[in-house]
């Protein structure tokens, strides 16, 4: 389905080893999407992966047109889904997307049809709402509005794309700082959803929902949930991982603009053209 968008529209993911041998099934429904898309990129890390570990279904994939893209240097763990892509690139859309659900067949369509409406800001299918105490300050995670209960029309700050349900991110959408690579890897290192938070938040890029709430992006693959993956990580103890990792964000880029702090901008819903 073409849906007069006239940017390539690009869908990365990444992968790890424990996950390598199921990651066909979610490639195929991302090639059996409604809407166009120009190409699929799986990007991998060579320093734990090779072209033998790809079973004969990827290669199918591979066959078919999905690029399996092996990068070398530091393993840039769950942030090689969209780095490498947002620098190849960078005047294309991109849609993040993970590997261990097999996505509905509309999930491209629902990105793109509210990219057009809202063409300079991030679309995702779901999100979580940030929550602040009458201090004015940013709750814990776990105190954030999730699920069913968020309900957002406009644009808002305060949005927080979940990337398992897939984010399209518009040319140019994050801050330069996003390909920090000391910053990343010292202050958010397995949680890409939180840094590109943030730095969609210090560029100006307020977030919608594609269609209003969250919805279910697909079914999720059985068994790569076995492994102590991010996700659950991250919501040990909790949800500790997040908490530090925010906190570590906060500590260097509250203050970036002298005007507004990045909580006010959140807050309130500053517009770019006042941050400094």
């Amino acid at each position: 389905m073409e849906l007069g968008n006239n940017r390539p529209v690009i869908v990365s993911l990444t992968s790890w080893k424990p996950r390598i041998k199921k990651v066909a099934p979610v490639l195929i429904s991302l090639m059996l999407q409604t809407a166009h898309i120009d190409k699929i990129v799986l990007w991998l890390s060579q320093d734990e992966l090779s072209e033998g570990d790809l079973n004969i279904w990827l290669k199918l994939c591979m066959k078919r047109g999905v690029e399996v893209r092996f990068m070398n240097g530091l393993n840039l763990r769950s942030h090689k889904k969209y780095f490498y892509a947002m620098n190849e690139y960078p005047d294309s859309i991109i849609i993040t997307v993970d590997d261990d659900m097999i996505y509905d067949k509309r999930l491209v369509e629902r990105l793109i049809k509210a990219h057009m409406v809202y063409p300079d800001a991030i679309i995702a299918n779901g999100a979580s709402k940030m929550s602040f105490n009458e201090k004015g300050e940013l709750l814990p995670y776990s105190r954030w509005i999730h699920g069913s209960e968020v309900k957002e029309i406009e644009p808002s700050y305060m949005l927080f794309p979940i990337g398992v349900a897939g984010v399209l991110y518009p040319p140019h959408a994050v801050h330069n700082e996003c390909f920090n690579l000391e910053a990343m890897m010292s202050l958010c290192p397995t949680h890409d959803d939180l840094w590109l938070k943030f730095m969609g938040v210090m560029n100006g890029k307020k977030v919608v929902l594609s269609e209003g709430k969250n919805f279910v992006p697909g079914t999720c693959i059985r068994g790569t949930q076995r492994h102590i993956a991010l996700g659950i990580r991250n919501l040990m103890n909790n949800c500790a991982g997040n908490d530090q990792q925010m906190k570590a964000i906060l500590l260097r880029y509250n203050n970036y603009y002298g005007k507004h702090s990045l909580i006010e901008i959140i807050q309130n819903n500053i517009s770019v053209e006042d941050f400094a």
